[in-house]
């Protein structure tokens, strides 16, 4: 039996893969700070806008 993943599966790991390192990671201080400064306004629960941001990346490759 084959377990490999499909061509299509491959393509879409390798996408996502490519959209952690270029975009995600390097967020990860900014999304820290902004959490920090919106904990301390009181703001805990509100959206963030670097997340806001990266979704909209994210839809634009079809992520």
């Amino acid at each position: 039996m084959d377990f490999d993943f499909s061509a299509k599966t491959k393509e879409l790991q390798k996408r996502v893969s490519d959209f952690m390192d270029e975009h995600i990671f390097p967020a990860e201080a900014e999304y820290t700070a902004e959490l920090a400064a919106n904990t301390a306004a009181g703001k805990r629960w509100s959206a963030l806008q670097v997340i806001e941001r990266l979704k909209e990346k994210a839809r634009a490759q079809d992520l």
